[in-house]
């Protein structure tokens, strides 16, 4: 009985043993679970708030964009205005009295001529171009002339 008494008692110690490593095993794979959880958890949460700093970057950028645009918008408005204040004829007539000098015609000084002969245009093909290039140049000077008296 004693012999079965100690393999008894060996097999209870053995079972014991086992049992112990069983358990030694299951708390390190829970404490490794644990902190491959724990591990994960931080990642995804550092991720998220990357995440969250990329966007409010972004968003400032848009905002930078948007404030660019409005005021070459504002830019564009003013040029335009200008523009068109320039293109005035009243803002026009004034340049040309002022910084050229030019005044208006008064009635005294308009003279009509009448032309009993109707207008024709005569083409000349024997004319070569630096004749015909003065006859326009001449032509146009005269009904210059003839506008500004």
């Amino acid at each position: 009985m004693s012999v079965k008494r100690g393999a008894d008692t060996r097999i209870v110690e053995q079972s014991r043993r086992r049992s112990a490593r069983e358990k030694s095993r299951k708390k390190r794979r829970r404490t490794l679970l644990l902190g491959l959880t724990a591990a994960m958890a931080v990642f995804v949460s550092v991720f998220i708030i990357s995440s969250y700093i990329r966007i409010t970057e972004l968003k400032d950028m848009v905002a930078d964009k948007q404030q660019q645009i409005e005021d070459l918008d504002s830019q564009y408005v003013a040029l335009n205005n200008r523009l068109a204040d320039s293109l005035d004829l009243a803002t026009v007539e004034e340049y040309a009295e002022n910084q050229l000098g030019l005044t208006r015609t008064d009635s005294n000084q308009e003279e009509y001529l009448e032309i009993e002969k109707p207008d024709r245009i005569e083409v000349s093909s024997g004319s070569n171009g630096m004749q015909r290039l003065v006859a326009s140049f001449v032509k146009s000077f005269s009904a210059i002339m003839s506008f500004l008296r």
